[in-house]
């Protein structure tokens, strides 16, 4: 790869990123936003190969559902937010498939004990983007259960303060969990067994957010409310 106004053929994608290179993949994932935020065709077609390719949204999706470097996950989750609604809508699905909504519950479920908030704004921003692009997305989100995480992290992050004692960090990080659960919650009337899905408790759990939510952080509020 040598510089973003370079072709880059499918081969070279998958070959890069089947080679286990860090640096490498770091390189290309890096590349591919800038490449999109050009708004150049010729570089815009030349990611079309690709995100056509159900080949390259497998192994995109699988080396970041397996990767245990925090900086190649930083990489491709910021990508796929930007790439993601580009691809077809099998390799759409091919992406989900190779576990990424797994990855993320993993990343919620070990934010208390790691505090990277980094990661959790590029988690809460990806469920966005694949929900508001793909239901089979949303879908894979609700079937592990990343909404009742999301619901529970926000519950007890937002229970932890009083009334005008929230700091502007903890208040992001509100908006972004709340932001996730309304994209998720959007248009489930798509949803086939939508009854198993949203459980009581579920339903109780955000109702009673809301009262606390208006006191700490409006946006949030109205972000559940559309729900």
């Amino acid at each position: 790869i040598q510089n973003t106004e370079q072709m880059i053929s499918l081969e070279d994608f998958i070959q890069i990123f089947n080679s286990n290179d860090e640096t490498k993949i770091i390189e290309l994932s890096e590349m591919l936003p800038k490449l999109i935020n050009s708004c150049d065709n010729d570089s815009i077609d030349s990611l079309k190969a690709i995100t056509e390719s159900t080949e390259a949204a497998e192994i995109f999706g699988s080396v970041l559902s397996m990767t245990d470097s925090e900086n190649l996950l930083h990489s491709l989750l910021t990508s796929l937010i930007f790439i993601f609604p580009l691809f077809s809508n099998d390799a759409k699905k091919e992406i989900i498939n190779s576990g990424v909504a797994i990855k993320i519950d993993e990343i919620l479920s070990n934010f208390f004990e790691s505090s990277n908030v980094d990661l959790l704004f590029e988690s809460c921003n990806l469920i966005t983007v694949l929900s508001s692009n793909s239901s089979y997305a949303r879908d894979s989100f609700l079937c592990y259960s990343v909404n009742e995480r999301l619901i529970n992290m926000l519950t007890t992050i937002s229970t932890s303060f009083e009334e005008n004692q929230i700091d502007d960090g903890s208040n992001q990080i509100i908006s972004s969990l709340s932001q996730a659960i309304q994209s998720i919650y959007s248009n489930l009337y798509l949803v086939d067994n939508l009854s198993d899905l949203s459980t009581d408790s579920v339903v109780t759990q955000m109702i009673e957010l809301i009262p606390i939510l208006i006191g700490v952080n409006l946006e949030a509020t109205r972000s559940i409310l559309s729900c």
